[in-house]
């Protein structure tokens, strides 16, 4: 629910320790002498707690009334705002009509039939001139000083004669009836400063009538640089004369406690996320510090902060990092032009892009000079706890990246999120990050959630899916491998075909098929040592893992560093569960045929039961067409240049002549005519045979080579 700003009233409520002044203005007006009016303006800016400052004394003053006058009844109190009624000469109608029930409660019918015939007499009487005033600011289009003049000077012409001498008469009526009582009135005339110029001078001149009053104290909470400003009419001080006409006693409310200031700040916090959200301790004491310091002066920005937080971090607590929303917002509701600084400047903010020294001080510099003059020290230091670039609190955020509070506003996948509010659809949530860990730490199914960010996509984009978003957080940690289960291994190979289908593994920076194997590797690795030769066989026996997918699986960690000292696997265990998996996935019911990267099986195979075994299982197959051009498209590498607009494959080395039969594969290759194929992949593989022949010719140099080899003479 959001805060509406409204005011305290309660002595518990006084977090900001007005209590003192509180009572100081209270036991002022209780001790105010019999038969004299008072009009006393309480100064402070906007949102600076004054309404509540003189809440707390009218608690008071009844306390204190109660203690010097037992027996008699405790003031009455009449609370008006004018921003409430528009129009002049509604304001003094209004006012009028607030003051009269009061009289009649406190002195009787008398004063209240008093005071109605006083607002008759004056808003018959203003009416007119009220009306002329009103159009002459429409015309100019402002409320300026020259409105003003001319509006009071018709006030002065337009009122007749015997009005005047009636208003005179009943305003002394009123004041014979209040003289002699013994109660008062407390009239609180709030958020005159929220008027219109025109709209404050003339209900000031409307209180300058009543102020004289007896018995009745009139409590103005303002900003008396607006109300100045309003009444200042060209001459400064005849606008200080003006005010001080109507205004005898002028206080300044006391700054805030900053102690309280912060406890506001601290439980509006709380209450936004209470337990609900983790995130380090020591961010969001960094956040909360600075923050604090540069932006939190009053209660009303607190309650501006607090609001909108209370709009902003449910629409992406999912993803976000909570102390980086605060102090986002934060910046945005009082630095609005560093906000746009920052929103239109992502490349220069993220981690790791712009970091370069020169780039780093221009940056700084550029917020710097930004920033409000007297915050600039503190709103830096908030910038650099939120974003790398500066090089601030370097400990600060590996500890932070490793957990899954969320994405945070200085990474590439976090950036976006906090001035747009979501996160793209190619992008894992950090729920559902948490999700998958929470799975795979049970040892339960995960492959539906994997299938699922597979699918998934930003719309009406061409890129890939988001599960490529999940490998990355496998791959930076962000999400721990269990010790004792594959759950989270056989969610990934289920989804084999899936995660690197074209849109993802064509990705120019990391191919989704060598992120899946970095993951696999990292999930392999994390698992206990005496697990892995089990779990290894249960993975290669299960049919539901492809051929394709055991291959990417078994060289995650057969090519690693550690395979060497067979550290993953017992080198003679490993060559077992080969031989085994050759003879029961691989070599029957075409197995290696319905790959589709066959080229890796044979790598695979080679690397760990040598190149013969390798020749002897493809061979039978070397006579099958659609498996020969399956087999050189796959010999090619995958390519990405500036030349082409898409990648493509290209043959960079001569294929193992002690592995393939190569003029049995030219021979199936050059029959091909009568496959259908797709033109790109038919315009590749005449490349293949082109360059094939190329690499034969030389003794195995490539067009490359030869070229090298004749600039080297």
């Amino acid at each position: 629910m959001l805060n509406t700003d409204k005011p305290i009233d309660k002595n518990a409520q006084d977090v900001l320790r007005f209590d003192v002044f509180a009572h100081a203005l209270a036991k002022a007006i209780a001790h105010q002498p019999n038969g004299h009016g008072l009009v006393i303006a309480i100064n402070g800016v906007w949102g600076s707690g004054k309404t509540s400052a003189i809440n707390l004394a009218l608690q008071q003053l009844e306390i204190i009334e109660k203690d010097l006058r037992p027996k008699r009844k405790s003031s009455v109190v009449v609370h008006f705002s004018p921003w409430l009624f528009t129009g002049q000469h509604n304001l003094a109608s209004q006012f009028f009509s607030a003051l009269a029930p009061a009289l009649e409660k406190t002195f009787g019918q008398k004063a209240a039939d008093a005071a109605i015939a006083m607002k008759d007499v004056m808003v018959e009487s203003a009416a007119g001139i009220f009306d002329t005033a009103a159009l002459v600011a429409t015309a100019t289009g402002q409320a300026g000083a020259a409105t003003a003049a001319k509006g009071l000077g018709k006030l002065a012409k337009g009122v007749k004669k015997d009005e005047t001498t009636g208003l005179v008469r009943r305003r002394e009526k009123l004041q014979k009836i209040l003289q002699d009582q013994t109660r008062k009135i407390v009239v609180v005339i709030d958020d005159i400063d929220r008027l219109q110029p025109d709209e404050i001078r003339l209900v000031l001149s409307m209180l300058k009538s009543v102020a004289d009053l007896p018995n009745v104290v009139y409590l103005l909470p303002v900003d008396l640089a607006v109300i100045k400003e309003a009444t200042n009419i060209k001459i400064t001080s005849r606008g200080a004369s003006f005010l001080e006409k109507i205004v005898q006693v002028n206080l300044d409310l006391p700054n805030p406690s900053r102690h309280g200031l912060a406890q506001l700040f601290n439980n509006a916090l709380h209450e936004l996320v209470g337990h609900e959200v983790t995130y380090e301790i020591e961010d969001m004491e960094l956040i909360r510090h600075y923050v604090f310091n540069a932006y939190i002066k009053t209660p009303r920005s607190v309650n501006l902060l607090a609001n909108a937080l209370r709009v902003s971090w449910p629409a992406m607590k999912e993803d976000a990092y909570f102390p980086d929303v605060v102090g986002i917002e934060a910046i945005r509701l009082f630095e609005p032009g560093i906000y746009e600084y920052i929103r239109n400047a992502k490349s220069h903010m993220l981690r790791g892009q712009g970091s370069e020294k020169g780039k780093k001080d221009k940056i700084f510099e550029g917020i710097k000079n930004l920033a409000k003059p007297e915050q600039a020290e503190e709103t830096m230091s908030l910038m650099s706890s939120l974003f790398t670039v500066f090089g601030f609190s370097s400990r600060r955020f590996p500890k932070s990246t490793d957990s899954l509070f969320g994405r945070r506003i200085c990474d590439e996948e976090g950036f976006d999120l906090y001035f747009r509010w979501d996160s793209d659809g190619n992008v894992v949530r950090i729920n559902e990050m948490r999700d998958f860990q929470r799975l795979i730490t049970a040892g339960k199914d995960a492959s539906v959630l994997v299938e699922k960010l597979a699918h998934r996509q930003a719309q009406g984009d061409t890129g890939v899916s988001a599960v490529v978003s999940l490998l990355e957080a496998i791959n930076t940690q962000k999400i721990k491998p269990p010790p004792d289960n594959i759950s989270a291994v056989m969610a990934l190979l289920l989804n084999h075909d899936e995660i690197i289908k074209s849109k993802n593994d064509s990705d120019f920076l990391l191919p989704a098929r060598r992120q899946l194997q970095q993951a696999l590797g990292i999930l392999f690795d994390g698992l206990s040592p005496t697990l892995r030769a089990n779990e290894c066989q249960s993975i290669l026996e299960n049919n539901k893992v492809s051929v394709d997918a055991c291959t990417l699986f078994l060289g995650s960690f057969i090519y690693g560093k550690d395979n060497d000292q067979g550290k993953a696997i017992n080198k003679d265990k490993l060559k077992e569960l080969l031989d085994n998996w050759l003879v029961r996935r691989v070599k029957t019911n075409k197995g290696l045929g319905n790959c589709d990267r066959p080229d890796q099986v044979l790598y695979l195979v080679a690397q760990t039961l040598g190149k013969n075994v390798a020749r002897d299982l493809v061979t039978p197959f070397l006579t099958d067409k659609p498996f020969a051009i399956k087999l050189a498209l796959d010999l090619m590498n995958r390519i990405h240049s500036s030349d082409r607009p898409q990648p493509y494959r290209e043959l960079t080395e001569m294929p193992d002549p002690s592995i393939y039969n190569l003029k049995t594969l030219m021979k199936m290759l050059s029959e091909i005519d009568n496959i259908p194929l797709r033109v790109t992949d038919k315009k590749e593989v005449e490349e293949f045979q082109r360059d094939l022949r190329i690499f034969m010719s030389n003794g195995g140099k490539s067009k490359r080579d030869m070229a090298a080899q004749a600039a080297s003479f």
